[in-house]
């Protein structure tokens, strides 16, 4: 995933984070971002932080949304126990909304989580996380904006 891919994600994020001001020109959000310090793969704070800074501010001048980031970055390789903990963390200090993980794996339980506390969760990536339609239930709050070129093809 691209910055400019991210900034387009975060600016979603905001776009629909309006709906959440009862029609105000402006809005006040808490955003819990959940990403890697430092690891093998290229979606790490380190990689997508700038391109998330750069959202925030186009986010602010071209949307009225005013968006509080607190950063809660893990180590390793999409860790899903670590990923839990900071979800926790950040859920209890009251944010509105989360960007990320950026990893399938590390997704598949807090995205869960994010249902349950009905917290609206946008990540650019987890393309392995499969949504089965019969379980009309799942990930209502997640918006993935990716796809698997592997699910379009069977070439790939």
């Amino acid at each position: 995933m691209t910055s400019l891919r991210l900034t387009a994600d975060v600016m979603f994020l905001a776009a629909s984070l309006i709906g959440l001001n009862n029609g105000q020109v402006s809005v006040s959000v808490r955003v819990g971002v959940l990403l890697m310090s430092k690891s093998d793969y290229p979606f790490d704070v380190r990689h997508f932080g700038p391109a998330i800074e750069i959202a925030v501010e186009k986010a602010r001048s071209e949307l009225g949304v005013n968006m509080t980031l607190f950063y809660n970055t893990y180590p390793g390789n999409c860790p899903l126990s670590l990923t839990i903990g900071h979800f926790v963390l950040l859920n209890s200090k009251g944010v509105d909304a989360f960007i990320g993980p950026a990893c399938s794996e590390s997704l598949m339980g807090v995205a869960r989580l994010a249902e349950f506390y009905k917290i609206p969760m946008v990540t650019g990536l987890g393309d392995l996380l499969v949504r089965n339609p019969a379980n009309n239930d799942m990930y209502q709050t997640l918006s993935m904006l990716s796809y698997s070129i592997s699910k379009l093809s069977s070439k790939f």
